[in-house]
This record gives structure tokens, sequence and C-alpha cells, in this order.
């Protein structure tokens, strides 16, 4: 076990929202998109916040927010949190 409390999460691996699990999911909100002189390409910006399993909002199956970003889309769409 090498010393280590597997109980644990190191700071870096941490969910932003609750900062207590580990983040195994980035957020999918689309911030906007950037344009690259390289290739004369527009990618979409993402969030890309590290969250939790449990901190995650799931949309439709196959985003996952984090509830800051939720928080936005809700009132861009004007729909109230559950």
């Amino acid at each position: 076990m090498n010393g280590k409390n597997p109980d644990i999460v190191p700071y870096d691996d941490r969910c932003w929202s609750c900062r207590k699990r580990e983040a195994t999911k980035l957020c999918d909100f689309i911030n906007g998109t950037v344009w690259n002189s390289k290739d004369f390409q527009t990618r979409q910006n993402t969030c890309d916040l590290p969250i939790c399993e449990k901190c995650a909002v799931n949309i439709a199956e196959e985003f996952d927010f984090c509830p800051k970003c939720a928080e936005k889309a809700r009132k861009k769409l004007g729909v109230s949190a559950k």
C-alpha cells in the first residue's frame, strides 16, 4: 500500500464543483468557436472543467455539464431546475 490512503484524492484530480471526489469527466458545454490559422478551420471550444460523476449534469445521455454551465444552459433555454 506504499503508505498512501486510497480514500484521499490528490488535489489536481478532484472535481471542480465539490472538491472532494475524483474528477472522471470534463464539462462539454460549448463556450464558442475558435478559428485556427494553421488549417483555416473553426473548432468548438468547450468548458472542460473536471467534474465527478455525482456533480455532472447529464444532458441527452451524451453530454455532461458542470453545475455552473448547466445553470447557464437552463437560463438560455428558459428551463427551471428540477
